[in-house]
């Protein structure tokens, strides 16, 4: 099993990076604040969970040992899968996960793509207890790794910015047509944003709901 791994970074995807250890490229897959985290890095090291099957083999990379601990939690609630515990990481922070939990907000864990009702109820069942004994890194989203650069882009390199970023989202579950519709509205409201601030503006677009108090 592979736990953990250093390397430069080869290829950035839309849910993840190749990562390039002696000439051999691994690809992960990461959740969005690490994707954030590592925009600008050429290397980085990261925690790793080995997903084997008969016919598969995925590695899921966490730059805090905290998170994969809480991503293993979550893979091993009944139903859960590894792409809705990377969604729950991308889309809640530690401290608003702890609350649904604590305070069997369900309607937190809803906001979430890919989880309904009766997902959120079970996760809220089967983490209490667990999710205090999980340690957490709490990341101020919107901190330095998502800081607004004075750069001017070039159109060619903007449209790629609005498809990187729209590929992120697509893969973490959002539907492509409120996707597309809210990555375009917070590029005019950001014209000269770089890829992190694109992205986590656009992640809070998704989530607003006006009868949540979060």
């Amino acid at each position: 099993m592979i736990e953990y791994i250093s390397g430069d970074i080869k290829r950035r995807l839309s849910s993840g990076i190749i990562l390039d250890v002696k000439g051999i490229g691994y690809g992960l897959e990461l959740t969005i604040p690490d994707m954030c985290d590592l925009m600008s890095a050429k290397e980085c090291s990261l925690w790793v969970h080995t997903r084997v099957r008969e016919d598969l083999l995925k590695l899921y990379g966490f730059l805090a040992w905290e998170d994969k601990e809480t991503f293993e939690a979550l893979i091993g609630v009944n139903g859960i899968g590894p792409k809705i515990a990377m969604a729950i990481l991308s889309t809640l922070t530690p401290s608003e996960l702890k609350r649904a939990v604590h305070e069997k907000r369900v309607e937190i864990l809803e906001l979430v793509p890919g989880i309904g009702r009766r997902s959120a109820e079970k996760i809220i069942v089967e983490m209490t207890g667990k999710i205090d004994r999980l340690a957490t890194v709490e990341r101020s989203r919107g901190s330095n790794s998502m800081r607004h650069q004075d750069i001017i882009f070039e159109a060619s390199f903007e449209d790629q910015i609005v498809q990187d970023v729209v590929g992120a989202l697509v893969n973490l579950g959002f539907k492509d047509k409120d996707v597309s519709r809210i990555v375009d509205a917070s590029r005019k409201l950001h014209p000269e944003a770089d890829l992190p601030t694109l992205l986590k503006a656009s992640l809070q677009s998704l989530r607003k709901s006006p009868s949540l108090d979060i």
